[in-house]
């Protein structure tokens, strides 16, 4: 009787695990701010449902609508670059952290709350538009 009963909570306890722990965290939405990784940054803004997306780098701005992705808890950005024909996405698992690339090679960002959340006028474009927006502009550099 003992080893039945050992054998059945053994089982309850496996199904249990396997039930709950697999199940991955759920993220959040995604939050406004500028993130960082080296000299590179993005900023997230939002205004109503519409959600803006800029990656600012020493060569230059890219300023895109987002548009949720049909995978959960992830985002698309409204643009490809030259070099990858893959959509790239926004995952935000954390508040300090936005990850950022396509869905097999995403890249974890930090929060930069040291810098400006000014929004340029690229920004407040996308912002006010309905549409799906994309503007780039190079470095005079």
């Amino acid at each position: 009787m003992k080893t039945a009963s050992v054998r059945t909570w053994s089982t309850v306890f496996s199904t249990l695990a396997i039930c709950c722990f697999s199940i991955p965290a759920m993220a959040l939405p995604l939050q406004e701010g500028r993130y960082r990784i080296g000299s590179k940054y993005i900023q997230i803004a939002a205004r109503g449902n519409r959600l803006c997306y800029q990656g600012l780098s020493a060569r230059g701005n890219t300023t895109s609508s987002i548009t949720p992705h049909t995978s959960p808890d992830f985002y698309v950005v409204n643009f490809k670059t030259a070099d990858s024909k893959e959509t790239l996405v926004l995952h935000q698992p954390t508040i300090g952290n936005l990850l950022y690339g396509t869905l097999h090679n995403l890249a974890s960002w930090a929060a930069d709350y040291e810098s400006s959340r000014s929004q340029n006028d690229a920004m407040e474009r996308c912002l006010g538009s309905q549409s799906p927006f994309l503007e780039e502009s190079t470095s005079s550099r």
